[in-house]
This record gives C-alpha cells, sequence and structure tokens, in this order.
C-alpha cells in the first residue's frame, strides 16, 4: 500500500512541474480604454476565448487566439 501512495505522489508532483505557463500579452492595443467589462473562456485546445467592451469606439469585441496569433471580431 505505501507504494501506490508514493507513486501517485510522485505522479502528481510531475504533473505539476510541467504544467505550461502563461504569458501575458494584449489582443488589442487600439486605445486607451478597451478591456472593460472582459469575459474569459478557454477552449478544448486551452485557447483563450475572451469578449470585452471598448470604451473608445463603443464597441463590444470578440478575441480568440489560434496557430500563435490574435483574431478581433466587432460583435
Amino acid at each position: 500500500m505505501k507504494k501506490i501512495n508514493l507513486l501517485l505522489f510522485v505522479w502528481v508532483i510531475g504533473q505539476t512541474l510541467s504544467a505550461q505557463v502563461w504569458q501575458r500579452e494584449a489582443p488589442d492595443t487600439t486605445s486607451n480604454y478597451t478591456g472593460y467589462y472582459c469575459s474569459l473562456a478557454l477552449d478544448d485546445q486551452d485557447n483563450p476565448h475572451i469578449a470585452y467592451y471598448n470604451e473608445d469606439f463603443q464597441d463590444l469585441y470578440y478575441a480568440s487566439f489560434a496557430d500563435g496569433k490574435w483574431k478581433l471580431e466587432i460583435v
């Protein structure tokens, strides 16, 4: 029984150490007043999808990240 507990502990530690690291990026830098009321969701590949309000243009935006780049759309 002790061997099973030890193996489980090592596996959990190993999984924690190999976790991905988040990077900070601004998907939209078009104005000083963007990003209000934002909402974040991750898809099956852990790509972020963000909905947010741009105060300067008074528009709701949708940003998604795939293939190494951001795609911005006005909703």
